[in-house]
């Protein structure tokens, strides 16, 4: 793939979250977005389909290329959101989709 990617994160969470966890994953969002202007867009929302089959909550993200998203999967801060995640994620569909 070359060009733009959208990434697209599914998660399934073992319980709801709270006020303060939501908060977290938006400064987290916000960081990555400072931190690398590969990244073009990065935000988590709720999912409200109702073909959501139980994966409530969404990462929409995008990279200039699957180098960028290569190269953000790689570094420390994206290890210490998985970390963080792993507490309230039971089950993850991720989608990569070029945008050319």
């Amino acid at each position: 793939m070359s060009g733009p990617l959208r990434h697209v994160c599914l998660f399934r969470l073992k319980r709801s979250l709270s006020a303060e966890e939501t908060a977290e994953l938006q400064r987290h969002a916000a960081a990555f977005l400072a931190a690398d202007a590969n990244i073009r867009a990065y935000r988590f929302g709720l999912n409200t389909s109702r073909k959501a089959g139980g994966f409530e909550l969404v990462l929409y993200s995008e990279f200039t290329s699957a180098a960028a998203l290569a190269a953000y999967v790689q570094t420390p801060q994206h290890e210490v959101l998985a970390r963080y995640m792993d507490g309230f994620v039971d089950q993850t569909i991720v989608a990569d989709v070029a945008m050319g």
